[in-house]
Formats: structure tokens, C-alpha cells, sequence
């Protein structure tokens, strides 16, 4: 929440749809003499970041996500009129302006460039960067990323990002890494991506897919998989995969996949649906949906996919969406990756995955972070995470070992 110049209104984000997180947050203005807030661009669908007056009081500033990118927009506080300022194409975010609204600051970065800061004038016709801590990238071939589009089995258009090996030839068939992202609420962004840059460069394409339910594409697009985990969503992933193959990049024999969080349980689920992957690497993900709602922190969340009803009041739906339910389909190695203390999604989740593939005698890790929650915060973590996938996929996929973050 900012205040305005004149100190008469508070600028703030919200969502009335009591707490699901799955409606965009809308601009709001509060009055100080006034108690209901005044919803701004009424019409606009995508979420909000966190604005910033201009310093007349006349305009807001904020950050969104649209499509793959992060751009800049501004608000006209009298009539509501929404203009984007950005096509970055990457990331660009908003953080403040200074006193006399001529400068304004905050954050930016590409495929190929790390998060920078930034300086602009608002009409943003001359960004300048204002920091360089990461030069020692140019000594080094990084590779780009790209839109890829698709048409799903129902025939909705899908976007993802492609990044293709360093210094990939065209017409050269490469092994091929799906990577869906976390949430599901949320969206794979054309900014840097460290694990998807050390891949790269040991020569396999990384397809992430803003699958349905992704943001960047509207309301409509973001409540496309209620009631539908691991059907139209995975329709997109394998689509995406079929499209890959289609235009001759990936190899149909050399196909893996990776994810976390909700991209765990997509990778979870692929295992339990197809034999097509040589290998699928399942980060902090949901194996067991009627087990998990009680012991994790997103009820309501989670609860709105699944008809806005509890796990024993809708008992065949939540394990007919749960990989456990499909787990004697599972026949393709698989490296579980799971913090140890994540209170997201519990520990619990991968072990019954796990148990039941070693039982199963089905080729299985279980790599366990010690102190990690759901995210890694400990750098040694999260660099051994991508050396693990690395290593994996390269056995399994039959690609040679280039790179790969270096051993403490």
C-alpha cells in the first residue's frame, strides 16, 4: 500500500473473492474520510503489483504479468485508463519514484541477463541501467529463450518458453526437458533461469508451458483447470512436448522432465500416465491430494479446485486427481527432491511416492534437503540440486556431462 502525495489516498491491491488466490489482485483507492475502497480499471484482469504514485498524484505505476514477461503499467487515477509503458519482453518491475516524478527505479532482467537495477523517466523511452554485478556472465555463451506456441488436444492455443541448447544448430534434434512450472497459479517469466541456463549448455532444450490455470492470459485462462488437475493442464504439457518433436528440435527417445511445487505434482502425475520419459525428476510435490489438504497450509486454496468442497465431501474427486491413485502405472526412473521441513507440502507427500516405487522395484532417489522449507534458501542446496539434475538426466538421457556447479 503506497499514500498519495497529498496524503488523501492509499493505493493498495486485493482480491474479493476471500482469500482462494486464484482472482487477480485489483488496484484499489481508500480516502481517508471514506470507508469502502474504490476499485480502479475495473476491467482489467491481470494482477496487480504494488503501486507507486506519480508525483503529481495524477497516475499510478505498477508491474504485471503478461503472457511470459513482467511489463510496466500506468493507471490514470481520474478515469482509470490502463496504458502499458513496457515491452521488456523479460521482467521489469517498478519500485519507487523520486520526490519530483521525473526518475523512476527498480528492477530488470532477460533470459540472458540476472536481475539488474534500473532508472527511467516515466514514459520509460530511456531506461539506464543503473548496476552491473554480474559482468563476469559475458565471458560466457548463454542461450536464449523463446516463445513457443501450441495448440492443445481441445484446441486452446498454449504459450511456453523454449531455451534451446547453447549453440544448438538448426535442424539438429536435442534431448528434450519439460519443465511446468509451480502454483498452478503462476507462469513460467522470460527472466534468467540458472537451472535452465546450466541445462542449456549440457545440451538439452527446456520447454517450460504457461499451461491452463497459468497467469498472464486473463481470469478466464487462470480458473481453466478447476476441477481439472491433471487433464487439460496435462494435455498442454504433452502437447507442448508433441509440437517440440513435431518441428524436429526435440528427440522423441530423449525426452525428461523436472518440476516443483505444483510442477512436482505434474511431473508426479506424468509419471503415473505415460511411459514416454526416460527419466522425471518430481520436486516438493502433491502425490496423495486427500491426504495433503490436511496438512498443509492452503486449504481454501486448494479447496477451490476441487468444487470449493472439503476432501470427505468430495472424496472420488480429490483421489481420482492424486498420482497415489495411479502409481502402479510407474515404470520410468524417477529422482524425488524434497525439503526437509516443508510445510507447503509436507514431507509425507514424497514418501509414499517413494515407498511405493522402492517396493515396486522401480529404479528411484529420494534426495532429502536438511533445514529447507519449500523453497531453498541455502545456496550448497541449491546448487546440488542442479548438479543432481544434471547428472541424472545426462545418465538416463544418454547426453554427455559439460558443466555443472561446482562441489564444495
Amino acid at each position: 500500500a503506497r499514500w498519495s502525495p497529498d496524503g488523501k489516498w492509499i493505493a493498495c491491491t486485493g482480491s474479493p473473492d476471500e482469500g482462494s488466490g486464484v482472482s487477480p489482485t485489483y488496484l484499489y483507492l481508500v480516502s481517508v474520510s471514506e470507508e469502502k475502497p474504490k476499485q480502479l480499471m475495473a476491467k482489467f484482469d491481470l494482477s496487480v503489483g504494488t503501486p507507486v504514485w506519480s508525483g503529481d498524484g495524477k497516475t499510478i505505476y505498477f508491474s504485471t504479468n503478461v503472457l511470459e514477461a513482467i511489463e510496466v503499467y500506468s493507471a490514470d487515477v481520474a478515469t482509470g485508463a490502463v496504458k502499458q509503458l513496457t515491452q521488456h519482453g523479460g521482467s521489469i518491475g517498478i519500485t519507487e519514484i523520486s520526490r519530483d516524478g521525473k526518475t523512476i527505479v527498480g528492477a530488470m532482467s532477460s533470459a540472458q541477463q540476472p536481475t539488474e537495477l534500473y532508472s527511467s523517466n516515466p514514459s520509460f523511452a530511456a531506461i539506464k541501467p543503473l548496476t552491473d554485478h554480474n559482468a563476469w556472465l559475458k565471458d560466457y555463451s548463454l542461450a536464449q529463450s523463446e516463445i513457443a506456441k501450441w495448440k492443445s488436444k481441445d484446441g486452446m492455443e498454449i504459450e511456453g518458453l523454449l531455451t534451446k541448447p547453447v549453440d544448438y544448430q538448426p535442424g539438429q534434434r536435442v534431448p528434450l526437458l519439460l519443465n511446468p512450472h509451480g502454483g498452478p497459479t503462476g507462469a513460467s517469466i522470460n527472466s534468467f533461469n540458472g537451472t535452465a541456463q546450466v541445462l542449456a549448455a549440457n545440451g538439452f532444450a527446456v520447454l517450460q508451458p504457461n499451461f491452463r490455470g497459468s497467469t498472464g492470459k486473463g481470469l478466464a485462462f487462470a480458473q481453466a483447470n478447476k476441477n481439472t488437475w491433471g487433464k487439460g493442464d496435462y494435455d498442454d504439457c504433452m502437447t507442448g512436448v508433441d509440437a517440440m518433436i513435431r518441428n524436429g528440435l526435440a528427440d522423441p527417445d530423449r525426452l525428461g522432465a523436472f518440476g516443483w511445487s505444483y510442477g512436482g505434482y505434474m511431473t508426479f502425475w506424468i509419471l503415473t500416465q505415460t511411459d514416454r520419459f526416460k527419466a522425471v525428476s518430481p520436486g516438493a510435490g502433491l502425490t496423495n491430494i486427500y491426504s495433503m489438504y490436511s496438512q498443509n497450509d492452503i486449504q481454501r486454496y486448494l479447496r477451490w479446485f476441487y468444487s470449493d468442497k472439503s476432501p470427505w465431501d468430495a472424496q472420488e474427486l480429490y483421489w481420482d486427481r492424486s498420482p497415489m491413485k495411479y502409481i502402479k502405472n510407474v515404470k520410468t526412473p524417477t529422482m524425488i527432491m524434497h525439503g526437509q521441513v516443508d510445510t507447503r507440502v509436507p514431507i509425507a507427500q514424497a514418501q509414499e511416492f517413494y515407498m511405493a516405487l522402492r517396493e515396486m522395484k522401480v529404479p528411484v532417489e529420494f534426495v532429502v534437503y536438511p533445514r529447507e522449507n519449500h523453497g531453498f534458501t541455502e545456496p550448497r542446496h541449491q546448487m546440488d540440486r542442479v548438479r543432481r539434475y544434471v547428472r541424472f538426466f545426462a545418465k538416463y538421457l544418454k547426453t554427455p556431462v559439460v558443466t555443472e556447479p561446482a562441489e564444495e
